[in-house]
């Protein structure tokens, strides 16, 4: 999916020099210019930071490993992959203390992540259940009242 043509422009102005000395423009530096950026590169830089690899390969119609190639070619860098299992959550007093108040759901949603990434931290990191929690929480607020 090359375009191919002689021309006495510099490659930097247009595309890379090939083995046979005719200036080569890849087909995605067209599609750049159609959506009306400078270059390929630019084009991604602003695609890439909105829209996921997956969504960028069904816009351009491609799979997702080209379009991983092509980002990886003009020298930006990919994101890492994971969506929740790859987040990460700190257990501090907070985080406890808003889940006895107002549940798993309530608590991941106030820090922007799914409820699993909790149960994950909580419970299978530390061992941890919601009923240990809600009985820990009971107890440290029986000791603070206590004279």
């Amino acid at each position: 999916m090359r375009i191919r043509w002689k021309s006495n422009v510099s490659p930097a102005e247009t595309g890379s020099l090939s083995s046979k000395g005719a200036i080569v423009r890849t087909a995605w530096e067209a599609e750049a210019e159609k959506r009306g950026f400078v270059g390929e590169k630019e084009m991604w830089q602003a695609l890439y930071p909105a829209k996921s690899l997956s969504q960028l390969a069904e816009e351009f119609k491609v799979g997702i490993n080209t379009i991983r190639t092509r980002i990886d070619k003009c020298g930006q860098e990919v994101r890492s992959r994971g969506g929740a299992n790859n987040q990460k959550l700190v257990i501090d007093d907070d985080l406890i203390t808003d889940i006895v108040k107002m549940g798993v759901v309530k608590s991941a949603a106030k820090r922007g992540v799914r409820p699993q990434v909790i149960y994950q931290a909580v419970y299978y990191k530390y061992g941890l259940t919601i009923k240990g929690l809600k009985e820990q929480q009971t107890t440290n607020e029986a000791k603070t009242t206590d004279p």
